[in-house]
């Protein structure tokens, strides 16, 4: 059963990442690779699936989703991430990435604590295979918990 809910949640993960209903999506060319996030409300997370990861399921609660991949490759490469972001008030969050491994696919999650209506301004260093110098990725996206 818990194998079961395992591929599920992968599924979940990809159906949300490339679904028109997630929040957001965006991919960033980095040379041979793609940078590819989606911010998503962890309430779509069914609860099963966020006790098995420890995922806060909340309406105040976002995920930043991230994976790279090799351009014309399915799936997710290991590299190492962080970064931070910031509100309009200067106040910075760092991100707490959790990697997800599972067959075929490794990709990154961190939370995002919302209250209310925020316009969040996010900055990733991502260290690519093989690469000495990080890539720094900028986004802004508005989210809303209602």
């Amino acid at each position: 059963m818990f194998n079961k809910t395992l591929a599920t949640f992968g599924l979940l993960f990809s159906l949300v990442f490339i679904s028109h209903n997630s929040h957001a999506e965006e991919q960033f060319e980095l040379g041979d690779y793609t940078l590819y996030y989606t911010l998503f409300n962890s309430t779509f997370v069914p609860a099963d699936i966020a006790r098995a990861y420890q995922l806060k399921r909340s309406k105040y609660e976002w995920l930043l989703n991230v994976v790279v991949s090799k351009n014309g490759e399915h799936g997710g490469v290991p590299i190492k991430l962080s970064g931070n972001h910031k509100n309009l008030m200067a106040q910075q969050k760092m991100l707490q990435f959790n990697e997800i491994k599972e067959t075929g696919t490794v990709y990154y999650l961190a939370p995002v604590r919302v209250n209310g209506e925020e316009i969040l301004h996010f900055e990733l260093s991502v260290l690519l295979p093989n690469e000495t110098v990080p890539h720094t990725i900028k986004f802004t996206d508005k989210v809303i918990s209602d």
